[in-house]
């Protein structure tokens, strides 16, 4: 996307991904999270951020929290109480949305093929187990025959990406609709940027479309959400977190600390060093609750 002149003064919102969005995984949790932050602040502060790295570690290279807060080395914990207090000046927000996957895929209705004739062969083959049959047996059925347990089978008329669909779409939302009014911001246009993912091309799909919302029963109108985030996102970047940035970092600490939660792993001994970073995050928080009336985490579905 072309930007629309001097960006200093506008807001980025920095996105991480923590667990996978696929439905085909086990795991039950997928967290996305947003920092939000004007780029002039954290091209200010992120001097600092570096220097902060290079005094530690020799070096700038990008920071992962599962390896620095998961049983840190003497060096990493010296870094991560230095951080702590650094983290505290920033000024920035964040929306972090959690899909339970598991609960998800329960309240979707099942559904049988609209067309049994559009079937792959692989589909069909998996229909055919699923439905109790021996696979040795398949070869020998006639078309007819498959059609028709095609058509009796029943599954869930579900994007198996659609966690991500879902808590993206759910960010620039809330961004749009809440944030930016509660916070009582005048330039409206902001920035996305993703660290570099296997899902660069699903992101931008995700993107268009949102876009090109259309209200319900009418196919020709673009819903409000839809022309505001049009007029609003001038850039989407997928930088590797090599580019230095400090939001993307940000976002992954953030995402980490949601991530031990929900997984009930905030008190191990392992991850001792992070609780301070966690305390920011949660003042964080309760500061935009109280202060602006704006919740930062949402659950899908809720609760």
């Amino acid at each position: 996307m072309e930007e629309k002149g001097n960006n200093i003064s506008r807001n980025t919102i920095y996105f991480d991904e923590s667990g996978v969005a696929s439905l085909n995984d086990q795991k039950p949790f997928f967290i996305l999270t947003g920092v939000i932050a004007k780029n002039i602040e954290f091209q200010d502060l992120a001097t600092y951020y570096y220097r902060l790295k290079l005094k530690h570690f020799g070096n700038e290279e990008p920071i992962h929290s599962q390896e620095l807060f998961w049983k840190p080395t003497k060096k990493e914990i010296g870094f991560i109480e230095e951080l702590t207090p650094y983290l505290e000046t920033l000024d920035f927000g964040y929306i972090t949305v959690i899909v339970d996957k598991g609960a998800l895929l329960s309240s979707v209705p099942t559904t049988s093929p609209r067309n049994p004739f559009y079937t792959t062969l692989s589909e069909a083959k998996a229909i055919w187990q699923r439905s109790g049959l021996s696979i040795e047996n398949f070869k020998e059925k006639t078309i007819n025959e498959v059609l028709d347990v095609i058509k009796k089978s029943k599954f869930q008329d579900i994007n198996k990406q659609y966690p991500l669909e879902i808590a993206y779409y759910t960010i620039l939302k809330k961004y749009v609709t809440d944030y930016v009014k509660k916070k009582k911001m005048d330039i409206k246009e902001f920035e996305i940027c993703f660290e570099t993912s296997p899902n660069r091309e699903r992101i931008l799909r995700y993107t268009e479309q949102f876009f090109n919302e259309k209200k319900k029963g009418d196919k020709k109108t673009r819903t409000s959400l839809a022309i505001a985030l049009k007029d609003s996102i001038y850039s989407i970047s997928f930088p590797n977190k090599r580019a230095k940035y400090l939001g993307l970092e940000l976002a992954d600490m953030i995402s980490y600390g949601y991530n031990l939660s929900k997984y009930k792993r905030l008190n191990n001994k392992e991850v001792e060093s992070y609780k301070n970073i966690w305390s920011v995050i949660c003042k964080k928080r309760n500061a935009l609750k109280r202060d602006f009336k704006i919740d930062c985490v949402y659950t899908i579905p809720s609760k």
